[in-house]
């Protein structure tokens, strides 16, 4: 097969096919990079988990230790610093107190 000066004009520029993988491959990149951060913070795990656990009294210490490596007591603590971080409204707050107070020694 033969190919005359008109049909090259149809094939891809090499240029072009490599701008347009970079630009590809960026974008895929780009994706991952936000998914990693999209990930949730430990302070929302842990008032997600507790806000889980609330209507059947709290978690019981071994759960906590499983999931996040604390003792309840620590656990407890955490989450308070979690809802002043995440800036919980008092809703949240009041349903959360009623399960989860800080042990005064």
């Amino acid at each position: 097969m033969v190919f005359g000066d008109d049909t090259t004009e149809h094939l891809p520029d090499i240029a072009d096919a490599v701008r347009s993988y970079r630009a590809a491959r960026h974008r895929r990149l780009k994706e991952r990079r936000v998914g990693v951060r999209s990930q949730p913070s430990e302070e929302l795990e842990i008032l997600r988990f507790a806000e889980i656990w609330a209507p059947f009294g709290g978690p019981p210490p071994d759960e906590i230790f499983q999931r996040f490596g604390m003792k309840k007591d620590r656990f407890t603590q955490r989450l308070w610093e979690s809802v002043e971080k995440l800036r919980c409204g008092p809703a949240v707050r009041d349903q959360l107190a009623l399960v989860y107070s800080i042990e005064k020694t």
